[in-house]
């Protein structure tokens, strides 16, 4: 008998539903003995707080079948798409994951190697980008190279999914390609030479609440909460007192705020009395609402520098069976379990745990 298999996921879990729960039961299905979640803490990328803290959905992870679960640093849970995807490669390499399960619109693994090539190689000029986003822009382009490959950057899971195939083909300097599973099995699977990971993509299944409209319903009192919401109006009063107490110059130099994002945030924050509506006012053609968000919640946060530039320093632990503690043992990063295990570790490790310490504890005040 060879080796167990591990699987690593990269999720929000935000809240974890149905659609999550058959990614978890395809991956056992597909052979993999453990499986690993890497999943945001209680912000997420979106730059918004998580509808339940992070225990509680890590939690319900293990319930769902996963083994461990571990937690991607606040720095990189909340930001953009590369270093979101690069964090959590980051730890999937770490743990020693043999391959990343991943939902997909597009389920086509061939069209996902060939979407992760267009991340990598395509150059194109800004000009007249004042006139939409870099996604938009990046999107356009693509299309001229590959018009169907560029189709699937229409699709949130596969954005996310030629991402992380991307950030392993740079790391290696390899180019991404389909090939057959192991075992027989006629589904294709993306490997990247000089990389051991494998990429699963599970095309999603239909039939059930996404997590977007979960929030919503349970915002609205549709749905009843498994556990405690946080407040909006609350989440509204701190993140206006943080923007409010901020200068226009301070707003300018927050990771990312270029753009006139920061300018745009202190005059917003005058005038707007809702996180929502400082965001709205202060989104441009050319930046996404989502980019905003996070650029004013990095002012509530505190996140004055982009750690992102950096690998991963730690593996977190937020919950583990069994099996998931027999995974620790191999994990290649320092893992902490809490700060005690923090002390002995270098000073940006220690920076990144004190930003996320201060993090939870201000998470803690939307209730």
């Amino acid at each position: 008998m060879g080796p167990v298999k591990t699987a690593a996921v990269i999720a929000e879990f935000n809240p974890l539903h149905d659609g999550h729960r058959y990614l978890i039961r395809r991956a056992r299905e597909a052979g993999f003995g453990h499986i690993a979640v890497i999943m945001s803490g209680n912000f997420v990328q979106r730059g918004e707080p998580a509808v339940y803290p992070k225990a509680f959905r890590a939690r319900k992870a293990i319930e769902a079948g996963a083994d461990l679960v571990v937690s991607l640093p606040l720095p990189w849970a909340m930001s953009g798409t590369d270093s979101f995807a690069r964090g959590g490669m980051q730890l999937a390499l770490a743990i020693g994951a043999d391959a990343l399960v991943f939902g997909s619109e597009s389920g086509d693994a061939d069209l996902l190697a060939r979407a992760a090539r267009l991340c990598r190689g395509t150059e194109f000029s800004l000009d007249g980008s004042e006139k939409m986003t870099y996604a938009k822009a990046f999107f356009e382009n693509a299309k001229l190279i590959d018009p169907e490959a560029a189709e699937l950057f229409c699709g949130r899971n596969d954005t996310l999914g030629a991402a992380y195939v991307a950030q392993l083909a740079e790391a290696c300097a390899a180019r991404p390609e389909a090939v057959p599973l192991s075992g027989g099995r006629s589904a294709p699977v993306l490997h990247c030479p000089g990389s051991a990971l494998g990429f699963v993509p599970v095309k999603r299944a239909e039939g059930f609440d996404g997590a977007t409209l979960i929030r919503e319903k349970l915002f609205s009192g549709v749905l009843e909460p498994e556990a405690p919401v946080y407040d909006r109006s609350r989440l509204d009063l701190c993140v206006l007192a943080s923007l409010r107490g901020s200068s226009a110059e301070e707003l300018q130099k927050l990771p990312y705020a270029g753009g006139g994002i920061g300018t745009r945030l202190f005059s917003a924050a005058k005038t707007e009395t809702t996180f929502d509506g400082v965001c709205l006012s202060a989104k441009s053609k050319n930046v996404t609402l989502a980019r905003v968000k996070r650029t004013a919640m990095r002012c509530f946060l505190g996140i004055s520098r982009d750690y992102t530039v950096f690998p991963v320093p730690y593996c977190r632990v937020l919950d583990a069976n069994e099996n998931g503690k027999e995974l620790l043992r191999r994990v290649s990063l320092p893992v902490v379990f809490g700060y005690p295990g923090i002390k002995k570790l270098p000073a940006f490790a220690r920076e990144v745990y004190d930003l996320e310490m201060k993090a939870d504890s201000l998470y803690e005040l939307l209730f």
